[in-house]
């Protein structure tokens, strides 16, 4: 690839770009499969037949699905979307579970305790098998159901009647929700090339351990594009610290994901907003007071610190109603979860159950095409 004037990323080692005065083209390897972007039709298709000459390689035409990823694109609207309907069907129809009674929520808002884990037990297959294929759903447009596929993971190992249940509830949820989508736009506020995201946890809210429970999720074009929910490696002393831990992992996440877009020349000027609901977290960071209670994290401390100062991210203070990575840390009532579940971007409006028609571009500029 470098040989025919393509870049390698450094921060996606499968990411190529070749760009020129007035080109933009990129191109995502995965194994066998190349999603090519570019803003010229006819650079483009030399870019394909340049490509086709050197390998064995077949044009599939626009994107319309990619690893089990349902790609719905409206260039006149300026919107692409991504689904997963047929794959939530497909893990419906090996449970037999297609025709099982829908759910509003994933899990109940009060979380029954689950006991001590035991090690050495044996594992329970089938629960296993449906973790799964959950948790692809998780890992490519369906953040709503993070929080709960984490919770249910942590009994894989001789579940207890209450986790089967909970795993039962998760599928029926599925089986109303099939048709949610990702959608990014064009024209969103405030603007579709800013990076921001939010980070929150849930202080001792693991029951068995005591342990804080971080999660975050970043966003671009007006939906979100990375998110993470984990368990905390130890526990927090305060609130405070729970949240700072959350915020340390959620920037982490968030310097690759500008360096990645920085690379491929879609993204404004930095700083990034980290938007948090817990006030003396974001003090802690911009204080460079020293502090005997804060001495156990002084390298995470010093990290957040030493990026506001360098003017890498803004901390953001954000009223917990608005909060939209709650649900990433905690099951939540129908209501604050649907509002979190809308305000990352996941939509039914857009989506379609079966595989998509052609789609077009997903911005004006950007013609996506699979190879």
């Amino acid at each position: 690839m470098t040989g025919l004037g393509y870049t390698r990323f450094e921060s996606e080692a499968n990411v190529y770009s070749r760009f020129s005065s007035s080109v933009y083209l990129l191109l995502a390897i995965y194994v066998d499969d190349i999603i090519m972007v570019c803003n010229d039709l006819n650079s483009l298709g030399e870019a394909k037949r340049e490509l086709c000459s050197i390998f064995s390689m077949q044009d599939l035409g626009p994107l319309q699905y990619c690893l089990g990823i349902q790609i719905h694109q409206d260039p006149d609207k300026g919107f692409i979307s991504l689904s997963q309907s047929s794959y939530v069907l497909t893990i419906l129809k090996r449970f037999n579970l297609a025709d099982c009674k829908g759910i509003d929520t994933p899990l109940p808002p009060s979380l029954k305790p689950s006991g001590v884990h035991r090690p050495g037990s044996s594992i329970n297959l089938t629960f296993a098998n449906i973790l799964g294929g959950v948790r692809y759903l998780v890992t490519c447009t369906r953040l709503d159901i993070c929080f709960a596929a984490n919770y249910l993971s942590r009994h894989m190992e001789a579940p207890q009647p209450h986790p089967h249940l909970y795993l039962k509830r998760l599928l029926g949820y599925l089986r109303a929700t099939q048709t949610l989508s990702l959608t990014y736009h064009a024209a969103a506020h405030p603007s579709p090339l800013l990076l921001y995201g939010y980070s929150d946890a849930n202080w001792g809210g693991d029951q068995p351990t005591m342990q804080s429970k971080s999660g975050f999720v970043f966003f671009t074009a007006g939906a979100a594009v990375i998110w993470q929910s984990r368990k905390q490696d130890r526990v927090s002393l305060s609130s405070t610290e729970a949240e700072y831990m959350a915020m340390t992992m959620a920037l982490k996440e968030g310097l690759w994901l500008k360096s990645l877009l920085d690379e491929s020349r879609s993204l404004s000027a930095p700083p990034f907003q980290l938007h948090c609901d817990n006030l003396s977290a974001i003090l802690l960071a911009k204080n460079l007071k020293h502090s005997e209670n804060t001495k156990h994290i002084a390298l995470k401390l010093q990290f957040i610190r030493e990026l506001v100062q360098e003017g890498q991210i803004e901390l953001v203070h954000v009223r917990t109603q608005y909060q939209w990575a709650d649900f990433l840390t905690k099951s939540l009532p129908k209501a604050k979860h649907w509002e979190c579940c809308t305000q990352t971007g996941l939509n039914t409006k857009y989506c379609v159950t079966t595989l998509p028609i052609v789609g077009g571009v997903c911005r004006k500029l950007l013609q996506l095409e699979a190879s």
